[in-house]
């Protein structure tokens, strides 16, 4: 008699079933490790758009408000972060400087002070929590430190 060589059926549904495992393992640690990844850039994104607020403040000594990208413009009401976007990118940033969205496609939150533009308050959506170091009141019409809401003043 011939003796065959090989593997049987059980052992390749072994094999196959143990990689199966292993790859749920990777991917479900890459998951955590992207989302915090995600929320460093949101981190960042407020840092730098903070950076240009106080060069917009010190040109205009204001920060930006609803009157548009004027160093004259009053601020009235709350601003939006397009409107945010249009005051800092010919005062004193280029388009590729300030961010529209954060990684996700989520929109970052912008408020300022009514009517005389002394105070800001920047505000991204986090994944995994709030991270120390950002405030926890809301305010200029932003609900910091609810529903992960990270906010920068």
């Amino acid at each position: 008699m011939k003796s065959q060589k090989g593997f049987t059926l059980i052992e390749m549904v072994i094999v196959i079933a143990v990689i199966g495992i292993l790859m749920g393992l990777v991917f479900s640690g890459t998951q955590s490790v992207q989302s915090n990844a995600r929320d460093t850039k949101r981190m960042a994104d407020l840092k730098k758009v903070q950076t240009y607020l106080e060069l917009y403040y010190n040109k205009c000594n204001h920060y930006p408000g609803a009157g548009g990208a004027s160093c004259s413009a009053d601020v009235t009401s709350p601003v939006s972060w397009e409107q945010l976007r249009t005051a800092l990118i010919p005062a004193v940033a280029d388009a590729d400087d300030i961010p529209e969205e954060d990684p996700q496609g989520n929109p970052y939150q912008y408020g300022v002070e009514t009517p005389r533009g002394f105070d800001y308050v920047l505000g991204a959506t986090m994944e995994r929590g709030i991270p120390a170091g950002g405030i926890e009141v809301a305010t200029f019409g932003i609900a910091c430190g609810q529903n992960k809401l990270y906010c920068l003043k």
